[in-house]
């Protein structure tokens, strides 16, 4: 068996704490080959590079590099895997368009070749030690296809970044293609019959990680210590929201009446009970959008000691100073019309790929 993952181990809000666990628990899942995604440097090449080496991880990519010689994450354009007589080349490869959504920072740090041009370079040499070329492919669909019609050398691409579920493979030439979809979802399980070097029969199956799958008992540990370790009171210092503590909806209630009412009535005023649902409430890629003020001086820390900033509440999108608290009538630094681009913060085409403004600007109106 040959298990492999094609880039984004990482998510889309920094987080170092949580990615040198989740680093850790990958490393104890046995992967043969990982390719590199656009998610894996949402804190940095140097970082990546560090957890890399750290956990010895079998990363490849052919045409992602550090633009600095700092960025120092220095992987091999491919793998030659053995698995009993069969030989496997692995070779790793990105798409610049899906990189763009990353921070302008984080693109600066790294140089991604034409994706073409780095597979010339290094498929003859990959043909010369393999049986079975195999490409993780960091793109959508329609990317792995036009790379299958240009390489046929290719038997097997496996592509993330795709937020669509492929659950048919794609067969293109002699080139199979398959994608597993968004978020970790699914496991793609594929079963493949060979006949002189080249695929002749498959089945695949995308197997979707339900509660019915049995946690594995060291990753569980890892994880479980990272939870508990993120359950410890935090000391509150320094209350500020834009001049002074985040305050919680309840504070704007006895001037603002009807437009409270109707915020509880929205998903906002329950978005961190849908974190409770799915076991997520500590969730800290989550607690950027689903309460007041995470990660910023006096915002949400932890329920036991900011329970009363759980939610999506008014000082989130009306950034309300402590001036207008003080004297209603002083509205200086509140934000009244609530623009597109505050939104797209939390709803992007990750989170939210249904999201339009016009519609939803209109739901939680008041």
């Amino acid at each position: 068996m040959l298990t492999v993952d094609a880039g984004d181990l990482l998510g889309w809000r920094s987080d170092v704490r949580r990615y040198e666990t989740l680093m850790t628990a990958v490393s104890r899942l046995s992967y043969d080959a990982v390719g590199i995604g656009d998610n894996d440097f949402v804190d940095g090449a140097q970082f990546l590079g560090g957890e890399i080496r750290k956990h010895v991880l079998p990363v490849t990519s052919a045409n992602v590099r550090p633009a600095l010689p700092e960025g120092d994450l220095t992987v091999p354009p491919f793998i030659i895997v053995p698995k009993g007589a069969l030989r496997i080349g692995v070779i790793g490869l990105a798409t610049p368009q899906s990189f763009r959504f990353i921070s302008p920072r984080r693109r600066s740090e790294i140089n991604i070749a034409d994706q073409a041009r780095a597979l010339q370079q290094v498929l003859a040499g990959v043909r010369k030690q393999s049986d079975l070329i195999v490409l993780l492919h960091h793109a959508d669909m329609d990317a792995s296809i036009e790379i299958a019609r240009k390489f046929s050398d290719i038997d097997l691409i496996i592509g993330s970044h795709d937020q669509t579920v492929h659950k048919a493979p794609v067969r293109e030439g002699q080139t199979l293609i398959v994608h597993t979809g968004r978020n970790g979802a699914y496991v793609g399980h594929l079963t493949l019959t060979l006949n002189k070097g080249h695929i002749d029969q498959f089945e695949n199956r995308l197997i979707p990680l339900t509660d019915e799958i049995a946690d594995e008992p060291i990753v569980k540990g890892v994880i479980e210590a990272y939870y508990a370790a993120l359950r410890q009171p935090v000391e509150q210092t320094g209350l500020l929201t834009l001049d002074g503590p985040f305050q919680g909806a309840d504070t704007c209630i006895p001037c603002h009446e009807k437009a409270t009412s109707q915020w509880r009535e929205t998903p906002h005023a329950r978005a961190f009970q849908s974190l409770i649902d799915d076991n997520k409430q500590d969730h800290p890629e989550c607690l950027g959008c689903h309460t007041t003020g995470y990660g910023q001086p006096g915002g949400y820390r932890n329920v036991q000691a900011t329970d009363h900033l759980t939610s999506v509440q008014c000082e989130v999108c009306h950034r309300v100073a402590v001036t207008h608290l003080q004297k209603p009538q002083n509205t200086a630094g509140t934000v009244k019309k609530v623009s597109e681009g505050l939104c797209v913060t939390c709803h992007t085409p990750v989170q939210s790929p249904d999201f339009h403004y016009e519609e939803a600007i209109e739901r939680v109106r008041h």
